[in-house]
């Protein structure tokens, strides 16, 4: 039985790995963005997203991903070392963590794409593909349905597991990625950023706070100037 053979995620992964790999499908980040790198620079790389995913499973006591409200559709990410391989044009899946005055840096890592139009297939971001990348490709084509998934470390194997069946997606030794037939799977409708809107940008916390703040601050400007002229006299000469 499949069961029998395929071991827990934990067990076949490196904790760190296997840690990161379930907060990536499981909304562990504040923001998963599928898109295209659009320019490169010294220390940060300009991503243009196409979709946000949310997994339908959140992790226990994770943080809430961003509604695409306040997501602009580009945006800009701290590169670092872990970023180095991609170049414009590259199409990519980042799990990123939002930065207190705005931009991104990355958080559950980041997986190349070959395109942004599904189906894809997903790789390291040096383009190799393995059974990590193989769950995250099942992850991404279901627009984050399919997300608790097994793997056997030694035999390089990986079964997906949805609505109390278990389905073989990957097995190295029969050629990598499996196709099996899964049936009842939702058909979720893309999610777009749309903080460009300027209607929804006006409701973002930051902008809200920065309206009160000003308003705040006129109140006070009026206030004050109310109570100069109060102070003022009237002195009639005769």
């Amino acid at each position: 039985m499949l069961l029998a053979l395929l071991g827990s995620l934990a067990l076949a992964l490196p904790a760190q790995a296997a840690d990161a790999l379930y907060r990536f499908t499981h909304n562990g980040q504040d923001l998963l963005a599928v898109g295209t790198v659009t320019s490169v620079g010294e220390g940060s790389i300009t991503f243009s997203i196409s979709e946000i995913l949310k997994s339908s499973s959140s992790i226990g006591g994770g943080s809430s991903p961003l509604p695409s409200s306040e997501v602009r559709r580009e945006i800009k990410v701290e590169r670092g070392e872990a970023l180095r391989d991609l170049q414009p044009g590259d199409a990519a899946i980042l799990s990123l963590k939002k930065k207190m005055w705005g931009g991104f840096v990355l958080d559950n890592g980041a997986y190349r794409l070959d395109s942004t139009a599904l189906p894809v297939q997903a790789s390291t971001l040096a383009g190799e593909e393995n059974a990590e990348t193989a769950a995250v490709t099942f992850f991404v084509n279901s627009r984050g349905v399919f997300c608790e998934f097994a793997f056997e470390g030694d035999d390089g194997r990986v079964a997906l597991t949805y609505k109390g069946q278990d389905y073989l997606i990957y097995d190295r030794a029969a050629g990598g990625i499996q196709n099996p037939q899964i049936p009842g799977t939702p058909n979720r409708l893309p999610t777009e950023p749309k903080g460009d809107d300027w209607f929804a940008n006006w409701q973002s916390p930051a902008v809200l706070i920065g309206i009160l703040a000003v308003a705040a601050g006129g109140a006070i400007a009026l206030r004050v100037l109310f109570k100069k002229r109060k102070r003022r006299h009237t002195i009639y000469l005769k």
